[in-house]
């Protein structure tokens, strides 16, 4: 297609796809414009020369989408995706990935709020389980890792360090009210303690 007729039917046989809308003086797509591929994936937004590039949403054959920023034909900015299992992902991509900050919920009712790095769960965040209980801490590559708060549905928390997902070392339970503690270990409770002694167990955790 030349520039004079930005808005001819434009059929690229060499990659499979159809093209509908503007073009640049070299004969690429530039502007805004509607890329439909053979297996059924459509793109309508912007494009910079021949790339997606600008703001566009991607709407896949199998019922997924991304609506969002994109940067050289890649998925890049504040965007929203939709997968196909149901899951819901409203935040931040860098090169077609899930980095930075965005709220990831998922088909099961569960939610996460807080850092990714490439696709997974990566720094400090939230995850609300669907049972009202709550983790908030840190996360590596998906597990919790580090100081954690673990918030039960009767507001009893405990507070202790993760190592992979699991409990570690020593840690402490407070009462709904924080008027009562208990001393952890891992994943047992070993008995009652003072509050004093509670937030100086507390203390030495977050050092």
């Amino acid at each position: 297609g030349d520039s004079l007729h930005p808005n001819i039917f434009d059929e690229d046989l060499r990659d499979g796809c159809k093209y509908s809308g503007d073009y640049n003086a070299d004969g690429l797509r530039h502007g805004r414009g509607t890329l439909e591929w053979e297996n059924g994936d459509k793109y309508e937004g912007q494009f910079y020369n021949g790339m997606r590039h600008g703001v566009g949403k991607l709407a896949f054959a199998d019922g997924s989408e991304y609506d969002g920023w994109w940067r050289y034909n890649r998925m890049d900015g504040h965007g929203t995706r939709r997968f196909p299992n149901g899951n819901l992902y409203v935040g931040n991509y860098v090169d077609g990935r899930r980095n930075g900050q965005g709220r990831h919920v998922f088909a099961n009712g569960d939610q996460y709020v807080g850092e990714f790095k490439d696709d997974a769960m990566h720094g400090t965040g939230r995850y609300y389980f669907k049972n009202n209980e709550s983790f908030e801490g840190a996360f590596n590559r998906g597990r919790k890792e580090g100081q954690g708060k673990y918030q039960w549905s009767d507001g009893t928390v405990d507070i202790i360090r993760y190592s992979g997902d699991v409990r570690i070392g020593e840690g402490v339970r407070y009462s709904a009210d924080r008027k009562k503690a208990w001393k952890l270990e891992a994943s047992k409770v070993k008995g009652k303690i003072s509050i004093e002694k509670a937030q100086k167990l507390v203390e030495r955790l977050s050092k």
